[in-house]
């Protein structure tokens, strides 16, 4: 006969306590007792606890829980033994290195990096500005995200406010205004893949190595927007090469073992802010990284990472995730467990 709670004897919220204690590890007899503290009779707190751990629910739910809580433990390890280096040093700035050492050291350790000399290299870097691209590439239609500013999820929403509009539009806006989130051309609006922006590849350069270059295509992006312009908190699924030729960004690092920001995220996008005062004081202590990225420097953003992004001032940006090694880690969204 298979065992049953007793009906009715104690609450479902009661029920529901046992159970969360008894699987977070506590100890049988330490919930007996809180049980008996709060007057429930002694012989029937023994036979709930008794039932409740006979239940095949139970069981399966208690291995998952024992999986949970020595992974957890296993977290708690990495984060005290990191938050001595965290707390210690900035991120890494170092001149560009062969691949051996970019995929040994930094990949394959989901290490943050600054290279300081590798978008110096680029035919691109010096040229590239607004100026130039209204020059060069005035007539090129965008797809530039507009009216962000009155929507609180507006990276989320990119596709529905991204309009039309020309390149000489927009670096003629990016120059007008002073600061402003309201428009942006961003990664998602894709339009480094247009026919008639194909030159800037040809402008670029990379260790020999680092990267597949055959297949940019779908896997580099265009930032240009003015001064101000938000990406919030959110992380990637793949590592990315992020490149700053014109003017300069600060980027919020965190690394992925801050589980708790996947517990409110929408998808890869967590909801803390971490210029709200709120965000600051529950990021004090933890394992967080500030960078400003200068013209010239190409950071690396380890997959799972998440980094909040803003523009110190009128800003173009490529970045690129056709790394040479398996770079698809689509599965890791920790953010869409529920």
């Amino acid at each position: 006969m298979k065992p049953v709670v007793p009906e009715l004897a104690v609450a479902d919220e009661w029920l529901g306590w046992v159970a969360d204690n008894l699987l977070a590890g506590a100890a049988v007899e330490a919930v007996v007792a809180e049980l008996e503290v709060r007057g429930v009779p002694a012989l029937l707190v023994q036979q709930v606890v008794e039932a409740l751990q006979l239940s095949p629910v139970f069981v399966a739910a208690r291995r998952h829980a024992l999986r949970g809580r020595r992974l957890e433990l296993m977290r708690r390890l990495l984060v005290e033994q990191r938050q001595l280096e965290f707390n210690r040093f900035e991120v890494e700035r170092r001149t560009a290195c062969d691949a051996r050492e970019f995929f040994g050291g930094y990949v394959a350790t989901n290490t943050p990096v600054v290279f300081t000399d590798l978008v110096t290299r680029w035919l691109g870097f010096g040229r590239w500005s607004p100026e130039d691209f209204a020059a060069r590439f005035g007539e090129v239609l965008l797809d530039v995200a507009q009216g962000r500013e009155a929507e609180p999820n507006y990276d989320q929403l990119t596709q529905r406010l991204s309009q039309k509009m020309s390149m000489r539009a927009l670096a003629e806006a990016v120059r007008q205004v002073e600061s402003s989130n309201d428009f942006y051309a961003v990664a998602q609006n894709k339009n480094i893949h247009q026919p008639g922006l194909q030159r800037l590849f040809e402008e670029m350069w990379f260790p020999e190595g680092w990267l597949d270059e055959a297949h940019f295509f779908g896997a580099a992006a265009l930032w240009l927007g003015p001064k101000g312009t938000i990406t919030p908190l959110h992380h990637d699924t793949s590592n990315i090469l992020f490149c700053q030729v014109y003017g300069k960004k600060h980027f919020t690092l965190v690394s992925p073992l801050e589980m708790e920001l996947s517990e409110d995220a929408t998808s890869m996008y967590a909801a803390l802010d971490p210029e709200s005062p709120e965000g600051q004081a529950w990021l004090a202590g933890r394992l967080v990284k500030h960078v400003e990225l200068d013209a010239g420097e190409a950071l690396f953003i380890p997959a799972g990472y998440w980094h909040h992004v803003r523009a110190l001032s009128v800003s173009i940006s490529v970045a690129a995730n056709n790394l040479s090694q398996p770079n698809n880690f689509d599965w890791y969204r920790p953010g869409q467990e529920r």
